[in-house]
């Protein structure tokens, strides 16, 4: 099945379940005989193939920020990790919903992995007077 197809086919199963049991927005990525993809599908359903850079949630509009201003379609795999997490971090910092893991998942001809940053804290807004 290509990566196209599979998109379709869970927009179809989310659009036919709105909003329950899961309010989700994903990316769906993969690598098939058309070579690599990625898809943002919305939680009502709709699948979008995206080009270069894509970034999805509440706090996609500050990893937006981060992803125009360094991406580069010649990075290096370890560059463009580097990117997503510091993209991801960014959106964290300003947005509350942006919850506290970062999953990175390299998807090529030859591999899928996964790479996880757990316990990353928010800076804290608290401060001691003494």
């Amino acid at each position: 099945m290509s990566v196209g197809a599979a998109s379709t086919l869970l927009s179809n199963y989310l659009n036919q379940n709105r909003y329950y049991p899961y309010y989700v927005q994903l990316l769906m990525g993969g690598f098939d005989d058309e070579g690599p993809s990625v898809y943002s599908v919305d939680a009502l359903g709709g699948a979008t193939k995206e080009e270069e850079i894509v970034a999805t949630g509440s706090g996609s509009p500050f990893a937006y920020g981060v992803l125009e201003d360094q991406y580069r379609p010649d990075m290096k795999e370890d560059e463009a990790k580097d990117l997503a997490v510091r993209a991801v971090k960014s959106a964290m910092r300003r947005d509350s919903a942006s919850g506290e893991d970062i999953m990175v998942v390299v998807i090529t001809k030859d591999k899928y992995e996964e790479h996880i940053e757990r316990g990353l804290q928010r800076p804290s807004v608290a401060r001691s007077i003494t």
